[in-house]
């Protein structure tokens, strides 16, 4: 491979990990902004904690639980998705 090609690989790696840290700073942004509850319920969820167990936790309904999340998760893939246009 010509030494030139190896360069312009390093350089599209380097502008994704960037990229891929930008989004995640992002993303770090978007969950410090939601309330303490809504952090509580996709904390739990990202630990591997079924809907049943959080909604225990919690002292909601299992439904409730699960339209909560569904709806946290649309709200950040939405905030995300306008920062990056």
């Amino acid at each position: 491979m010509p030494q030139g090609i190896g360069i312009l690989l390093d350089d599209d790696e380097l502008e994704k990990k960037q990229k891929t840290e930008l989004h995640l700073e992002e993303l770090e942004t978007q969950l410090n902004l939601l309330s303490i509850i809504d952090k509580a319920l996709i904390t739990m969820m990202l630990e591997g904690l079924s809907m049943r167990e959080i909604a225990d936790v919690i002292g909601l309904t299992e439904p409730n639980v699960k339209v909560k999340i569904h709806r946290i998760k649309e709200n950040l893939k939405q905030q995300l998705n306008n920062l990056k246009q």
